[in-house]
């Protein structure tokens, strides 16, 4: 099980925490499994897939998604990487 502990944005200092074998959607939808409050973010933003791997994928929005402040389409998760979507960053952590 890995964590995200959120950085900077509205719920900063909160931890999320995600099971293994689930895939999460982040976004302004409030049928994203983490709604953001944040109009620079779509409604469905960026995806976090933890199958085989911890990957996270950008769901072709205008505005990108950032990890390590590198664009990304897809990408593997690591311990200790920042993702930033908006103006929102979280840290992934055990």
């Amino acid at each position: 099980m890995i964590k995200l502990v959120c950085l900077k944005g509205e719920n900063k200092g909160q931890e999320f925490q995600l099971e293994k074998g689930r895939k999460y959607f982040f976004g302004r939808d409030h049928a994203c499994d983490f709604p953001i409050r944040d109009n620079c973010i779509a409604r469905q933003h960026f995806l976090i897939d933890l199958g085989e791997e911890n990957k996270i994928a950008h769901l072709g929005t205008a505005n990108g998604t950032y990890v390590n402040s590198s664009m990304v389409t897809e990408q593997v998760l690591r311990l200790g990487d920042v993702i930033r979507a908006g103006s929102q960053e979280w840290q992934v952590v055990e």
